[in-house]
């Protein structure tokens, strides 16, 4: 299925489109700030392994999409220090390495703890992050 969704402005019938989708254990490709990525629903075990498959590769890293500032705290560990530092560089093209939590779902790990975390300056992963009320793993 193909969804068209105009950065500038973001259809919300689209928007929705994408949401549903990746409720289903779907596998959407979505822009970021400079390339196009794959990404899923960090819920979807299934739609994990397919992302798994798609990048080719046994163990793959991944990064988390969050549409704000306040998600992340729910899946990593932040102290002040790397607040201030998300608040300023965020959103941006930027990945930050942190702490996962224990609400960080496994399959979105190695065998480390520690998960790049990303939050866009581009409207539609932050919409489609807003509305499936989880981030993207990608």
């Amino acid at each position: 299925m193909l969804v068209k969704i105009y950065t500038e402005n973001p259809s919300e019938k689209e928007i929705d489109r994408v949401v549903n989708l990746l409720e289903r254990d779907g596998v959407v490709i979505y822009p970021t700030d400079s390339v196009y990525a794959f990404g899923c629903s960090i819920r979807s075990a299934k739609a994990v392994e397919r992302l798994r498959r798609i990048k080719g590769k046994d163990l793959t890293t991944f990064s988390v999409v969050f549409d704000s500032l306040g998600r992340i705290a729910d899946y990593c560990r932040v102290d002040n220090a790397q607040f201030r530092l998300l608040k300023q560089n965020l959103p941006g093209p930027f990945t930050f390495l942190l702490d996962a939590s224990s609400r960080m779902p496994h399959k979105a790990l190695e065998r480390r703890r520690t998960i790049g975390i990303r939050i866009p300056d581009n409207l539609i992963p932050r919409a489609i992050v807003e509305r499936l009320g989880a981030p993207l793993l990608t």
